[in-house]
């Protein structure tokens, strides 16, 4: 079979990424082109026009006709000084005459020095037309852009993918050339790594996890097979298998519920208040100049607005509560998102593990009584086969579950560290946090008897299926999980979280000084 072509991968991957940023360089652009109104001057400058968030129609008319006045004034003025060229001369002369006349002049609007005659304008810039119904789109600041992110994280894991693929296929043709034989060319059997040389694994059996999990799993294959084969002790067994899915199932009710509350009571407590204290912020420091998010906070409208010396004007809790919002601290808060992130996907890895281990690794029969068989010391049980309903149940009641929990967990641990109005508690709620993970081994080690243990202990997974040899995956594959950690928290922080929706990045250059000043231990 010939082999695919190694360069494709990659240049799918870097146009995936140069796409990305192309989208990025777009929006970026027709943001900023919306981010201001702009007039047009008589010197042909840009000049902002500020029009008010809270005008009426009958106000928002007026000023339109206004802005319409003040360009005609402009318009003739501009057409005056191109169409009388001399008349700087004789102001000159009547300058020492009547010294006033100046000021006199300059109070008064060009519109009231025009001559009643006829005039044609040429060659003018015609300024846009004024929106007066819709305020202007407040200036933000750039933020992540999930393309630019996800496509790079794609093309680092394909990066990889392709390395450790031309690395196994110079160590086949190395180790084919010095056997004699041909390798990877389907006209010969290319040698399998794994000799003393190579330092090839050599894999038989992995235990399940010592939780009400790995218990589940256990009882039912253990029981089961000892049902199919003609146990003695069938009701008791019977009894074991649903007192332990009994047991998975109120570990999971009290995760729900500890989730559900901690959603409703703590985090949601907890991002209310963060939203009110940066209200206050923004009110005072933009002097008013705010608008509404979809939310009803207030953002500040533009950066020219922002006043620092308004912040003298807060009071001591509210300083505080500005100065202690966590996104003032983005390297504080990144580390801890990330501690978090990583215990998330450490969950994640394991659970997908066992998928792979029981549902993708182990064959297919027809009867339990063929699903097991006993290692060499007689003392283990190691788990070969299943059928397909068991991997069914494996995959609808045990993977699912626990995937579904772990990624709510990871979204709402964000979501209530983000929103964390104290430094120090930001560390113990993340600590707070992570007893929902352990829930399924405290029932397991407090109410999951001693022989039911001994059970668990004992039944262990076939995996040499997953024994592989040296390569850049299997040495250093699992720092992917780390890239996707810092994947998701720089779009988490920057993207796609809720807590203060629109958020400036405005409150940490005005509150350093306060930090230094109560945080450092001076005073």
């Amino acid at each position: 079979m010939k082999a695919a072509n190694p360069y494709v991968l990659p240049l799918l991957c870097v146009l995936a990424m140069l796409s990305g940023h192309l989208v990025l360089a777009v929006e970026v652009g027709n943001s900023a082109d919306r981010h201001h109104g702009v007039a047009v001057g008589s010197s042909g400058d840009m000049h902002q026009v500020s029009i008010p968030h809270d005008t009426s129609p009958e106000e928002n008319l007026m000023e339109s006709s206004d802005l319409k006045d003040s360009r005609s004034s402009l318009m003739r003025s501009e057409h005056l000084d191109s169409q009388a060229p001399n008349t700087t001369g004789q102001a000159a002369n009547t300058t020492g005459q009547a010294p006033n006349a100046t000021a006199s002049v300059s109070n008064k609007s060009p519109a009231d020095n025009l001559p009643e005659r006829p005039w044609v304008v040429r060659n003018v810039a015609q300024p846009p037309a004024a929106t007066t119904s819709i305020p202007p789109a407040p200036a933000k600041n750039a933020k992540a852009h999930p393309l630019v992110a996800i496509s790079s994280i794609i093309l680092l894991a394909f990066t990889c993918y392709i390395s450790n693929y031309l690395y196994t296929r110079k160590q086949l043709a190395a180790e084919a050339a010095e056997a004699g034989a041909p390798a990877a060319t389907g006209e010969g059997t290319a040698p399998v790594l794994g000799d003393d040389e190579s330092d090839g694994e050599q894999l038989k059996v992995e235990p399940l996890p010592e939780d009400t999990y790995g218990m589940v799993i256990a009882a039912m294959v253990r029981d089961m097979q000892h049902l199919a084969s003609g146990s003695k002790h069938k009701n008791i067994r019977v009894a074991r298998i649903f007192s332990s899915w009994g047991l998975l199932l109120a570990n999971l009710i009290i995760q729900i519920l500890v989730l559900t509350y901690i959603t409703k009571f703590a985090a949601a407590r907890a991002v209310h208040n963060i939203r009110g204290a940066y209200d206050v912020f923004e009110v005072t420091l933009y002097d008013n100049h705010v608008y509404k998010t979809a939310n009803g906070w207030a953002r500040g409208s533009d950066d020219v607005f922002f006043k620092r010396d308004n912040f003298a004007k807060l009071s001591d809790d509210a300083k505080e509560n500005a100065c202690r919002i966590p996104f003032s601290q983005p390297g504080y808060l990144a580390i801890v998102l990330f501690v978090w992130t990583l215990l998330i996907l450490g969950d994640l890895r394991q659970t997908l593990l066992l998928f792979v281990r029981l549902v993708l690794g182990t064959g297919s029969t027809t009867t339990m009584a063929e699903s097991c068989t006993n290692a060499d010391d007689g003392d283990e049980m190691i788990i070969t086969k299943l059928t397909r309903p068991v991997k069914a149940v494996i995959s609808v009641f045990i993977i699912l579950p626990r995937l579904f929990i772990a990624g709510y967990l990871l979204w709402l641990g964000c979501r209530w560290l983000a929103a964390t109005n104290d430094f120090q508690s930001l560390i113990l709620n993340s600590v707070a946090l992570e007893f929902v993970l352990l829930t399924k081994e405290l029932l397991f080690n407090t109410l999951v008897s001693n022989r039911s243990q001994r059970d668990t202990r004992r039944m262990v997974v076939s995996v040499e299926q997953e024994a592989v040899n040296p390569s850049p995956w299997s040495f250093l594959g699992a720092f992917l999980w780390g890239i996707c950690a810092l994947g998701w928290v720089y779009l988490y922080m920057y993207d796609l979280q809720q807590v203060l929706p629109e958020y400036r990045w405005d409150v940490r250059d005005v509150c350093t000084q306060w930090i230094e000043d109560n945080f450092s231990g001076k005073n």
